[in-house]
């Protein structure tokens, strides 16, 4: 049982930008997967996504938020929870 609290605790941590990144899918595309809720050196958090693209002929992974860039450094992130299944 404690291993499970564990996990559930671990999985709503905060994990800052510089221990690691979302993991993408392979390919150029960035799918719903990538969603997160972000916070950064501004005052609040709100759900961004991060995602592989191709800029220029390069691939470019970046914070993207209102299909804007960012316009504040992210600092740290965590998973968006999964939706519920159907008869939960």
């Amino acid at each position: 049982m404690f291993g499970l609290a564990a996990e559930a605790l671990n999985a709503q941590r905060w994990i800052p930008v510089s221990e690691r990144l979302p993991e993408l899918p392979e390919g150029t595309y960035c799918s719903v997967e990538c969603n997160v809720i972000a916070a950064g050196n501004k005052p609040f958090a709100t759900s961004m996504y991060y995602e592989r693209t191709t800029r220029r002929g390069k691939a470019v992974e970046r914070w993207m938020w209102h299909d804007r860039m960012s316009p504040w450094e992210v600092t740290h992130w965590q998973p968006l929870p999964q939706p519920p299944q159907k008869g939960e």
